[in-house]
């Protein structure tokens, strides 16, 4: 009995023996199988991503190379940003490359906008790499990526368009060299990208509007034969573009096109047929300017503040010299004007004040208000054809001793020659002394004397000329 019950407890502790061996091999497979788990998620979590289908093509992100494909064929569509996401939003802060592959023609408008996405958040994509399938871009298609840094356009590509605004803010840009073939650039396509120092644009392009406006580190351009417009806008606020050749296919200098910019010296093609106000207004270095072509006019502003310009340029031909035109060019010294010259408008040299000789054409017919305000000539002629002078035409010239006024019925706007200190005589016809009063605020001539019956001069001292 006792012999039974010994063999009883043996096979139980055996059991109990066997029960824990097994016990703890489950543990130890179990903790190992946990393991595995927890790296397989930490790994998915390095080194995953994510993919979805957008129509006829799929993306697909990998976050261990930080890099998003998109493939398939076809256009991706567009990404309404008022009301969308693109899917991808999601890894926004950690796609740094955008690769896409052959067999896509479109990459639509908004699709790495920033306005796309969350408050406070950016793409954080570095380089983009485009195929020779692919025809356009869309508009803002990368609009406010930052660290953009490189975007690489396929050698012999069909990329026919890029639209509005499409790297417009992408101040990390460096360089942007442009395919052949490029028909159509959007407006504003590389606006205040403030890194970007070199740029070439195919002749295919055709017209450039505001295209590198604010690109202030743009210092290299090349514009390929066959661009035909610099529009508005263009290349204003490009402080450091110093010189800009333009290509003989060039017609057209469009309003502000290179307002505040850096350039030094103009060189104006013959082709050119039409220049906008304000064409090279504001640019403090410009020191020259030559045109080869002929205008019937200089623009509204065209040298706007331009106080380093030594020589009023004007095309061949010139009929009227516009508003402000020459305004605040203080290195000016001297003024011959062109004989084919028939109106200066009001402000066109208003503030030069190095001008201190004045040729006036005899063919010229009307000087707007404040057209030499300012300035630092000694005498003034004004030809016989001359029907109107502006309002303060020739205020606050203070080196200004004589004037002649060879016109038989000159119709003088009040203020003409206010606060000319200097001025002794003027020279006017018997026709006209009565309206010496309102050219004269802020200065007396005590009377008129006829001379010879030809004409009168009249002397602040009242003494006879």
């Amino acid at each position: 009995m006792q012999h039974g019950v010994k063999k009883q407890n043996l096979f139980l502790r055996r059991l109990g023996d066997f029960v824990r061996k097994v016990d703890r091999k489950w543990w130890i497979l179990g903790g190992a199988v946990a393991l595995i788990l927890i790296a397989t998620l930490v790994l998915l979590l390095i080194f995953g991503g994510g993919g979805h289908r957008m129509g006829s093509l799929e993306w697909q992100f990998r976050r261990g190379s930080g890099t998003l494909t998109i493939r398939g064929s076809g256009s991706t569509g567009d990404i309404d940003w008022t009301l969308d996401n693109p899917d991808w939003a999601k890894y926004a802060t950690r796609i740094e490359h955008v690769v896409v592959e052959e067999g896509v023609t479109e990459l639509g408008s908004s699709l790495f906008d920033v306005d796309c996405l969350d408050s406070g958040k950016v793409y954080a994509i570095r380089s983009v790499e485009l195929p020779a399938s692919l025809e356009r871009i869309g508009e803002c298609a990368f609009y406010g990526c930052v660290y953009l840094e490189d975007v690489v356009f396929a050698e012999n590509g069909s990329l026919l368009e890029i639209g509005d605004c499409a790297f417009s803010g992408c101040v990390g840009l460096r360089e942007i060299r442009l395919p052949e073939g490029l028909s159509k650039l959007g407006t504003a396509a590389f606006e205040g990208c403030t890194g970007l120092a070199l740029a070439e644009v195919p002749g295919s392009a055709g017209t450039l509007d505001e295209t590198f406006s604010g690109c202030t580190a743009l210092s290299s351009v090349f514009l390929g034969e066959g661009i035909r417009k610099i529009g508005y806008a263009a290349f204003s606020g490009c402080e450091h573009l110093h010189s800009v050749t333009f290509p003989s296919s060039l017609n057209t200098i469009g309003e502000y096109a290179f307002w505040l910019s850096g350039l030094e010296s103009v060189r104006v093609p013959a082709s050119v047929v039409e220049l906008g106000k304000g064409a090279f207004g504001r640019c403090l270095a410009l020191t020259d300017a030559e045109f080869s072509c002929a205008l019937t006019q200089v623009p509204d502003q065209l040298f706007y503040g331009c106080a380093s310009l030594s020589t009023a340029a004007m095309p061949a031909g010139v009929e009227r010299i516009g508003t402000e035109a020459y305004r605040d060019c203080r290195a000016i010294s001297e003024l011959i004007l062109p004989e084919t010259v028939r109106e200066i408008s009001d402000a066109a040299f208003c503030g030069c004040t190095g001008v201190g000789m004045l040729a006036l054409p005899d063919g010229l017919q009307a000087v707007g208000a404040f057209a030499f305000s300012g300035t630092v000539i000694t005498d003034v002629v004004i030809p016989v054809n001359v029907a109107a002078l502006g309002e303060g035409a020739f205020a606050e010239c203070l080196k200004l001793a004589s004037a002649h006024m060879l016109s038989e019925s000159c119709a003088l706007g009040p203020d003409v020659f206010e606060d000319c200190v200097s001025l002794a005589e003027i020279h006017v016809l018997e026709s006209a002394p009565e309206t010496l009063d309102s050219a004269m605020n802020g200065y007396t001539l005590r009377r008129c004397v006829t001379v010879s019956g030809d004409g009168f001069v009249c002397t602040a001292d009242g003494s006879e000329g």
